[in-house]
């Protein structure tokens, strides 16, 4: 299948260095897979195809021209998230009510990561109802705690998930992709999956404090940024896409 992600794909400090690269020649051209690698953009293959046929004037004007358009165009649009008390005069908008129309908003692919989940039936409703409607696809990533010792950390695993579903995805029909990060697991582990964020359709990214719990959606105190940019959004997928690609998280089946 074609990838259409062109030069997109690539953050602007790696677009410079690309073209830092290709114009003091330590990176021939056509491009390959060795000089991609070179240039720390080994997981990248489809950026070779978007230079393709260029001299080094041509590969350098295109990545000038991208960079100058991202840079100069308009800015990401942010937004201040919060949960809890609020000042009188204050702007920000509701951590529940951002995340539920954020999941309502979906038409192709959902990323979660977040370290605690509970009650998320009512949250997850609109999301589910996307899976079910317009077949949209969505990644959970979760920390799953450390095993007893001596216990299976595999079946640890699985055992957890299950019980995650039970609490907070009650539907049979549509399921999550569930990724876990196997080091988190192991009986003497001191590392743990800590990330909050949502990503819808590579556009819109939500990054804060809040868990996906009651207390952090309703209760505590707790900030986050609503991000309306595709760019960073493609970043923070590509991100976790990496992980996967790697093998540096695992999908849990249950």
């Amino acid at each position: 299948m074609k990838d259409d992600r062109g030069l997109t794909g690539l953050s602007t400090s790696e677009l410079r260095d690309l073209r830092d690269r290709i114009s003091s020649g330590s990176i021939g051209l056509p491009l390959t897979t060795v000089g991609l690698q070179a240039a720390g953009l080994g997981v990248k293959p489809w950026v070779a195809g978007c230079l393709v046929d260029l001299d080094k004037t041509g590969a350098a004007a295109v990545l000038d021209l991208v960079t100058a358009e991202r840079t100069h165009g308009p800015h990401a649009s942010l937004d201040l998230v919060w949960t809890g008390p609020e000042a009188a005069a204050s702007t920000a908008r509701d951590t529940w009510v951002v995340m539920r129309e954020m999941f309502t908003q979906a038409q192709q692919r959902v990323l979660i990561a977040g370290f605690a989940f509970d009650t998320g039936a009512e949250l997850f409703e609109p999301l589910h109802r996307n899976m079910a409607e317009r077949g949209v696809r969505l990644q959970l990533f979760l920390n799953i705690p450390r095993a007893e010792k001596g216990a299976d950390p595999a079946q640890h695993a699985r055992s957890f998930v299950q019980e995650l579903l039970i609490r907070n995805w009650p539907w049979q029909d549509k399921r999550p992709e569930l990724y876990h990060d196997p080091r988190t697991v192991e009986p003497a582990s001191v590392e743990s999956l800590h990330a909050k964020c949502v990503v819808v359709d590579e556009r819109l990214t939500l990054i804060g404090s809040a868990n996906f719990t009651n207390r952090g959606q309703t209760r505590n105190i707790e900030i986050g940024v609503l991000i309306d940019d595709a760019s960073f959004s493609r970043q923070v997928a590509l991100q976790w896409q990496g992980l996967i690609n790697q093998r540096l998280v695992q999908r849990v089946v249950p």
